[in-house]
């Protein structure tokens, strides 16, 4: 019989007869024994007779035996745990679980808190996590699993490899902070919640690393398959960022000017499993500070990796670029600074290639969010910044007509948004092929983002010798621990530096102003002066309307402009027979003389008049509209004061008698006009206390009720509305609301909504809404968002308009609402997404009260 075959049979024997104790006692004392004949075999001094050596005698329990003898003594401990002092609790509880094996013992204390539920065990078992973690068992365990020089732990790792033990201790350390609270919930120690865990755990990886470095340089050799899968079990349940955290500082230190180190680390992360390696990554992208050094943090700790690991190259080089967004630029940064110090410019210049592409593609720029759009243009422009002359040359014409027809694409969007990035876009390539002429520039409304695009297009800078390179610092490490106290005080701060800033400024305006010396003189009071016109202003409509037609006098015009409205609003007898050639010349005057204020005026000039004399004025605009001798901004002027009239047709009428009382009632009190009655102030003062001190038991009526008047948009709410409706799918030679000129068509939806909505409460409300709709359906799959966005705006204006009744009744409705509930799932803008989700809610709301009134009550 060999030697293991004895050391196996003779502490089989005695684990045997020590669980059976165990199980079996019936005192203490007799539990007591039994634990000390396994802590016995597990120090290898036993008080049987043993023929094998300790040695032999150590690997046969720990290897084979250790946890039945564990799960024995953690089923017992309930029985005798009141009564078992703590000298005993140390001598033979810790010591067993403390100085055991160390992967053997983290299973066995982990699943207390899956077999028992008794309160003391579980107590206790924390306990003994804690100074688990305390005493550096798991870095013990990390290097025992990383290191392969020792047979007999090559022989352990091979059978726990087999056995899916790494994946049982992997998922162990990674729930135990979870596991632990669903067993305690509100008893749950301070170093068992996730970030202090974590924290732990990173320290511990940390200290194993650097022990496992020791071993190497003796020539140990080291497999980091356990640790890199332990990095990604925890990178995929979201606590990456804790760990790197602790790790990066010690590894920017380490990796620098050592091969040795570079090594370890980089094969840590390349063998970090693909389905976790992208959190992994992310993670560690984000703590990097971007920069084209030599030799930089990132390059140090992903070596040559790129070129073995086709799942890290399509993360660096696609997925992190053109399928994901983030709002933390150092993700892109980085990756791009990678490949640029790394020395794969030809990489580099393939990718360029292919985030064009994407950023060029009408399709890409219909069906994604502007924040992934915005995100494809910010790493366009970091990688414009980072090419080599020679690969621009080389695919100089691909780049020139891929930036044609991208920029085509932008500029014919109706996102004005969408046309800036464009124009930037354009600019900044343009300005890198130097084609020798003069640059592309475009004219666009600056802001913050435009500002910050314009910042990408400057290389990454190279850091600092002794510069960090992580965004890790000492403070970050205090306040990451302390984020609620720190999160106040910041704000503290910042108001405080706030307050400090404005009352510098304000005395260096004050220092500014002491010096003026012309101070001294006291300024010319301008607020009541008038510009004076040699022009009379006209006093008929007629005089107004030949005015207008006066192309050779400017001030002429601005004077009849600025005065027809106010004539309008006289209703002369003369005005019904005019109000189409008035607003047949307010729609087609332009501004020649650059007036200030002349579209306000000149619309509104055209909305006055269609509320005096509606039938007129807009049947003309109505036919009009379809015309083919117009402009797209004229077609916008029709629809935007159809909208308004249809307001204040709709709106309660004020004669302009009142109107102009209370404006003169209002602008007497404004310039200091007191009436005689006016009460002095102190018997004011007097009548108030008298006031507040009087106990009234009723009221008289106090307002009056409103009157009612008739709806003035009801007889002419069709002519409004239908004709608008009658060809929408026709093109003309100028206007094509089905293809290019998609704009017009989303403020033709707006404009349809708006109308209904005015049309509330009459009779032709239904008919309406129902021609709305089967306009609506034919139109819902337009590709454009802000379409979407339209129609889902005169989709809601429907339910609000029209009775519940008439809701349930429309089989159109039921549709509409599976349409709507499509959208929120699956549209590709937020906003539409969000406005969906609201006009789903409405309409739900409405039919339940329609359905179901005696709930609602």
């Amino acid at each position: 019989m060999s030697i293991n075959s004895i050391a196996q049979s003779e502490v089989y024997g005695i684990v045997t007869t020590a669980v059976k104790q165990i199980q079996q006692a019936n005192s203490q004392e007799e539990w007591l024994e039994g634990l000390h004949k396994l802590n016995g075999l597990l120090t290898g001094v036993s008080n049987s007779p043993l023929q094998s050596n300790q040695n032999e005698v150590i690997t046969q329990f720990t290897t084979r035996y250790y946890a039945m003898s564990a799960d024995a003594i953690i089923k017992t401990l309930p029985k005798w745990s009141k009564t078992l002092n703590t000298r005993n609790q140390v001598q033979y509880i810790d010591s067993f679980f403390l100085k055991g094996p160390c992967h053997q013992a983290l299973l066995a204390l982990s699943n207390i808190f899956n077999s028992s539920s008794h309160s003391v065990v579980l107590r206790r078992g924390i306990t003994l996590l804690d100074q688990f973690i305390q005493a550096d068992r798991i870095r013990d365990m990390i290097c025992s699993f990383s290191l392969v020089e020792n047979n007999d732990i090559n022989t352990l790792a091979n059978t726990t490899l087999q056995n899916n033990l790494y994946e049982r201790i992997i998922n162990d350390i990674a729930s135990l902070p979870e596991r632990i609270a669903n067993k305690m919930e509100l008893n749950v120690k301070s170093n068992f919640y996730p970030k202090p865990y974590f924290k732990r755990i990173a320290q511990q990886i940390d200290a194993s690393l650097k022990l496992t470095y020791e071993f190497v340089k003796d020539g140990y050799l080291f497999n980091q398959s356990f640790l890199s899968h332990l990095l990604g079990k925890i990178s995929m349940i979201s606590h990456a960022d804790t760990i790197f955290f602790y790790l990066l500082p010690s590894w920017t230190i380490s990796t620098k000017d050592n091969n040795l180190w570079q090594s370890i680390i980089q094969k840590l992360l390349i063998d970090i499993p693909d389905s976790s390696l992208e959190n992994a990554i992310i993670s560690l992208l984000m703590l990097i500070k971007p920069s084209l050094s030599p030799n930089n943090l990132i390059l140090r700790l992903f070596g040559n990796n790129i070129s073995q690991s086709s799942k890290l190259r399509f993360l660096l080089t696609q997925k992190f670029l053109l399928l994901r967004s983030f709002k933390n630029l150092s993700i892109p940064k980085n990756a791009i600074s990678y490949l640029y110090v790394q020395g794969s410019q030809s990489l580099l210049a393939e990718t360029f290639l292919k985030v064009l592409d994407a950023w060029c593609k009408k399709t890409a720029i219909q069906y994604t969010s502007y924040e992934q759009h915005l995100y494809l243009s910010q790493v366009l422009l970091i990688l414009c910044s980072h090419l080599d002359k020679n690969d621009i040359t080389s695919n100089k014409h691909d780049i020139l007509a891929s930036l044609l027809h991208g920029m085509q694409a932008h500029l014919e969007s109706s996102i004005i948004q969408i046309r800036r990035l464009g124009m930037i876009i354009g600019e900044s390539i343009t300005d890198i092929l130097d084609n020798g002429g003069s640059r592309l520039r475009f004219e666009y409304e600056e802001n913050k983002e435009t500002n910050q695009l314009k910042a990408l297009r400057k290389q990454l800078p190279q850091l600092l010798e002794r510069e960090i390179e992580h965004t890790v610092t000492e403070s970050d490490l205090i306040e990451y621990e302390r984020s609620n106290q720190s999160k106040g005080t910041s704000e503290i701060g910042m108001q405080s530096i706030a307050v400090a800033s404005k009352s510098s400024l304000s005395n260096i305006n004050t220092t500014h102003e002491d010096l003026d010396s012309d101070d001294d003189f006291e300024p010319y009071d301008m607020s009541n002066d008038t510009v004076v016109n040699k022009i009379k202003q006209p006093s008929y409509i007629r005089d107004c309307i030949e005015g207008l037609l006066a192309t050779d006098d400017p001030h002429r015009i601005d004077v009849c402009l600025h005065t027809i409205e106010s004539l309008i609003k006289r209703n002369s007898s003369d005005l019904p027979n005019l109000a189409e050639e008035i607003v047949k010349i307010l729609l087609h005057l332009h501004n020649e003389s650059a007036i200030v204020d002349f579209n306000i005026v000149r619309l509104s000039a055209m909305v006055s008049t269609i509320v005096r004399c509606p039938i007129q004025a807009v049947k003309y605009l109505t036919t009009e509209f379809y015309k083919n001798n117009y402009s797209l901004q004229q077609r916008l002027d029709i629809l935007e004061v159809i909208a308004k009239a249809a307001q204040e047709l709709s709106s309660p009428f004020k004669a302009d008698s009142e109107s102009s009382k209370s404006t003169i009632s209002s602008d007497s009190l404004n310039m200091g006009y007191q009436p005689r009655s006016k009460i002095p102030n102190w018997q004011q003062i007097v009548n108030d206390r008298i006031k507040s001190n009087t106990r009234r038991f009723a009221r008289g009526r106090t307002k009056s009720h409103a009157k009612g008047v008739a709806n003035r948009f009801a007889p002419v709410a069709g002519l409004f509305f239908f004709p608008l409706l009658q060809h929408f799918d026709r093109p003309l030679n100028t206007m094509d609301l089905l293809g290019d000129d998609s704009f017009v068509l989303g403020r033709l939806i707006y404009t349809l909504g708006i109308v209904l909505y005015a049309a509330i409460n009459t009779t032709i409300v239904e008919s309406m809404g129902k021609s709305l709709l089967e306009f609506l359906w034919a139109v819902r799959f337009h590709e454009e968002a802000y379409i979407r966005q339209s129609i889902i705006f005169s989709f809601t204006m429907i339910v609000l308009s029209l009775p519940s009744y008439a809701l349930i009744g429309n089989a159109d409705i039921y549709e509409f609402q599976a349409w709507l509930q499509d959208l929120i799932h699956k549209d590709s803008n937020s906003e539409c997404r969000k406005l969906a989700a609201q006009s789903l809610s409405l309409l739900q709301d409405t039919l339940k009260k329609e359905l179901l009134p005696e709930i609602n009550k």
